[in-house]
């Protein structure tokens, strides 16, 4: 959902985001933009249900969805954490290297939503397209390292 919503400003020209940015989001738009997201569902309701994204233009969408992907992350990494912690791994290496790993991860996935969020003050939709890429790879390496039975109490926005 973020990658899309930065890819509209950083494909069209200067003159042209000027003019589309100032246009308020209607829940149509949201719908439309949703509907290429790997979650459709999850997406409009995420989105309609933040206050924000009524009054928001294109480009406070993209920072809305950058907050609200940052909250996740800050849950995943909670979650990892939890699990790394307190869980019940015992004696299996295996699963506690994967979970520290993991915890790292979300650890610079949230570095770079939180840079891709101050990229957003120069409206520089390049730089911001390529932290959140590199966010959504490092959530996607961490989502396929931690075992399936414990990748139930992580959302990894899903």
């Amino acid at each position: 959902m973020v990658i899309w919503l930065l890819l509209i400003h950083s494909s069209s020209s200067s003159a042209s985001t000027l003019v589309t940015t100032h246009i308020h989001i209607s829940y149509k738009i949201v719908d439309a933009i949703c509907q290429v997201t790997q979650n459709p569902q999850f997406c409009k309701t995420t989105l309609k249900f933040f206050p924000r994204t009524k009054q928001a233009d294109m480009h406070e969408l993209g920072v809305i969805t950058i907050i609200l992907a940052t909250q996740q992350a800050r849950l995943n990494k909670y979650a990892v954490d939890q699990l790394l912690h307190g869980g019940d791994q015992g004696d299996d290496d295996v699963a506690k290297n994967d979970l520290s790993n993991c915890l790292s991860d979300c650890t610079v996935t949230l570095g770079k939503l939180q840079g891709a969020y101050r990229l957003s003050d120069n409206k520089d939709y390049m730089g911001m397209t390529k932290l959140v890429n590199d966010a959504m790879k490092m959530t996607k390496k961490c989502e396929y390292m931690v075992p399936e039975t414990t990748n139930k109490a992580i959302s990894f926005g899903r």
